[in-house]
């Protein structure tokens, strides 16, 4: 797994993390004769495509990635469905809450977000966007909210990331348990780790390479994401 696999997208952003719910992944295995789970065997050469196979049948999933670099600690928590999205993205002492609601980005104003833009939040013109959303149909939110498409889009993040692991050459490394969740652990040369769901569809459920992890959970359970209010948008100077 390559660098690129867990923040190449996200890490572009240099915003912040809106929390939601963990959900477990759904799965509906298929029963054997007996009616009990058949287990289908995935071998390594088969992981990039089994992985890219499973995503391609779905329409969410939840991230949670964390890399560090240097002494910087970077972020993202975010529900990805394919016509919403909502979270936050922390890099630093920076979180900011993003969503994207079909074309439309929103970026909250929070104090480290004003901070980071050299405002103060407590002195004009700060203290008027202080909480309140810019839209990527504004003038100051088209620039603010520009670098987190990427992060916020469902395809492009997910098939980045799976497009990255088809790249590795891997070895079974037995076995395991994510978050309850049974998982076959294979190795890439790199030294990075995948964890797919052992049940088919395989889904990724784990990538990690050094002092990046990047988890995914409720695969294909959307969770409904809206747009700010129209109160809650910034419509001052500048807007």
């Amino acid at each position: 797994m390559r660098r690129s696999l867990v923040f190449g997208v996200v890490l572009a952003t240099g915003l912040g993390c809106v929390a939601c719910g963990k959900s477990p992944v759904r799965q509906a295995p298929a029963m054997s004769a007996a009616g009990a789970p058949a287990v289908a065997e995935l071998t390594a050469d088969r992981v990039g495509a089994e992985i890219t196979a499973a995503y391609q049948g779905t329409s969410a999933v939840h991230v949670r990635a964390t890399t560090t670099e240097g002494s910087t600690t970077s972020k993202v928590d975010v529900q990805l469905n394919k016509d919403s999205a909502g979270g936050t993205i922390t890099q630093g002492d920076a979180t900011v809450p993003v969503r994207r609601v079909g074309g439309v980005y929103y970026v909250q104003m929070t104090d480290s977000v004003l901070k980071m833009a050299g405002l103060s939040p407590t002195a004009s013109p700060g203290r008027l966007m202080r909480n309140k959303w810019v839209s990527s149909e504004s003038k100051l939110g088209a620039e603010v909210t520009n670098n987190t498409k990427e992060a916020l889009s469902y395809e492009e993040f997910i098939s980045h990331t799976a497009g990255e692991i088809t790249k590795g050459t891997f070895t079974a490394a037995g076995k395991d348990s994510v978050d309850g969740v049974p998982v076959l652990v294979f190795k890439d040369g790199d030294g990075s780790t995948s964890a797919v769901t052992e049940a088919s569809p395989h889904y990724l459920i784990r990538a990690t390479n050094g002092t990046d992890t990047l988890d995914f959970s409720g695969w294909d359970e959307p969770v409904a994401v809206t747009a700010p209010a129209a109160a809650d948008l910034y419509s001052g100077p500048g807007a």
